[in-house]
């Protein structure tokens, strides 16, 4: 099996929290305190070397100001990759986190 931190929703969603705290125009610094972690955490999580686990993902929303239950619903409703309507363009534009035609 897999670890999800390679997974192409996981990795989306690494984005989604790390493009956050640019706009927030926090330093991983400032965003590792904010959650009581090091910098060197913040750079991992971004990276997609740690998994991030629910409690510390959701201190890192309320701490961008981003609402975790949006985060999460947006990953319910994405499209499996087993969905055999899937064509293999839309599978390879959601691998590359591109939008699904």
């Amino acid at each position: 099996m897999v670890k999800t931190i390679y997974d192409p929703a996981y990795q989306r969603l690494i984005a989604r929290i790390k493009a956050q705290r640019i706009n927030e125009r926090l330093t991983q610094v400032e965003a590792g305190r904010r959650v009581c972690m090091s910098r060197n955490w913040v750079a991992k999580i971004e990276m997609c070397e740690l998994r991030l686990d629910v409690l510390h993902f959701v201190r890192l929303c309320r701490a961008y100001h981003l609402k975790a239950s949006d985060l999460i619903k947006d990953l319910e409703e994405e499209p499996s990759l087993d969905d055999p309507s899937l064509t293999i363009r839309r599978i390879f534009m959601l691998h590359l986190g591109g939008a699904v035609m």
